[in-house]
């Protein structure tokens, strides 16, 4: 595989690769590489279980280096490897970096294993930080449960699931890029199902040499389990509603749940237990859903605080969960976590309120202090400063 080589005659047809992922169709083109045919081929064997006959997708052209053409087009992928035995994992973060961006918008998308039951009807979902555990979990687990991927799942508007089964990436020391990709057939996965199961549950995982005894799971807050799985997602504030989605799937089975482990082989009872669990959610919280329009774009920096605040209300959000007296805001991009005063300013100022007014409901919500007016204040000022509210 000459990565650097001068684009030539591939073999046309012989060096595309036609592959089913997150419920649509890719037509993978080498043909930029001058030994298109073999990376092909061997991409074909990595990606058995997501090849199909023929694709009705653009395709996505992949190149070996970059050019003036189409460079910051998704459709057109840079691979840039020094050693050929580098292109299959370098390959596979390009290709999945498209997929995201097709995706984008139209489901969670969120950096985690994926496992199903025997029955192909439910599936678990393992998030985790990129070297954290996530290809472990799959490649251990996935022995024993039919296996959706090692690195993204999709959780559609109805909580089914669609297939990424892509090859495991497994560190591999002294190897060039540090990882070697590996088919799950290779591997001896359980099989990847044909259809979309039904979401079970969402885990976190938190894995630990130094935990003690078998792995438990250990339900947590549902703000705590929000930040989280935001920041393990992908543009996820551009799909509706956005935080509510991901409560409802963190709270199924009497969630949200953090898997602590040393061992994962040792949490396969764990898996079997949450297939099998009622899809009750484990807590509940109040919407606060924006009346206008979203606000889809991260913030461009913070709003300033005029020197005497007459009146404050809320500045457009995305979208909110209220539980357990805290309140999680998203704004395009961003997730704010209010506690206290702060929760108690932002939600009561869903229309304009006076410094007085906002005073006398903290009082009242959270007994009487001597600063009480120096201390709302101040809670006034950084939220303004995180553009949560807006103050005049």
């Amino acid at each position: 595989m000459a990565q650097g080589a001068v684009p030539g005659d591939s073999g046309g047809a012989d060096a595309e690769l036609s592959l089913q992922l997150l419920g649509q169709s890719w037509r993978v083109d080498l043909s930029a590489f001058d030994d298109g045919p073999a990376i092909r081929d061997h991409l074909a064997e990595l990606w058995g279980r997501a090849v199909t006959g023929s694709a009705d997708a653009d395709a996505v052209v992949f190149r070996p280096a970059p050019d003036a053409e189409g460079a910051a087009d998704v459709r057109r992928p840079q691979i840039m490897v020094s050693q050929p035995e580098a292109f299959p994992y370098a390959f596979s973060g390009a290709l999945t970096r498209a997929v995201i961006d097709r995706r984008v918008g139209t489901a969670m998308l969120l950096h985690a294993a994926g496992l199903v039951s025997a029955d192909e009807s439910r599936a678990v979902v393992l998030v985790a930080p990129s070297g954290t555990g996530k290809s472990t979990a799959a490649r251990s687990l996935g022995r024993h449960f039919g296996y959706l991927s090692d690195e993204l799942v999709a959780i559609e508007a109805d909580q089914t699931l669609t297939a990424y089964p892509k090859p495991i990436s497994i560190i591999v020391p002294g190897f060039p890029g540090g990882k070697d990709e590996f088919s799950p057939d290779a591997l001896e996965l359980a099989a990847t199902p044909a259809g979309t199961p039904a979401l079970a549950a969402v885990v976190r995982l938190s894995r630990s040499a130094d935990h003690v005894g078998t792995p438990e799971l250990v339900q947590t807050g549902i703000h705590e389990a929000l930040g989280e799985l935001t920041a393990q997602s992908s543009s996820i504030w551009r799909i509706p509603q956005p935080l509510q989605q991901l409560a409802a799937a963190a709270a199924r089975a009497g969630g949200p749940f953090t898997l602590e482990y040393a061992e994962i082989e040792e949490a396969v009872p764990l898996i079997e237990e949450l297939f099998s669990a009622a899809p009750d959610a484990g807590v509940t919280w109040v919407a606060h859903e924006p009346g206008g329009e979203q606000v889809w774009a991260a913030d461009a920096g913070s709003a300033a605080v005029p020197p005497a605040v007459s009146s404050v209300v809320r500045a457009p959000w995305t979208d909110a969960v209220e539980a357990d007296g805290e309140v999680s805001v998203l704004r395009g991009s961003r997730l704010l976590r209010l506690a206290g005063i702060g929760a108690t300013i932002w939600r009561e100022s869903e229309r304009p309120r006076s410094i007085s007014e906002l005073v006398d409901l903290a009082v009242a919500e959270h007994g009487d202090h001597p600063e009480a007016d120096a201390l709302v204040r101040a809670v006034v000022a950084e939220l303004a400063a995180n553009s949560a509210i807006t103050a005049h």
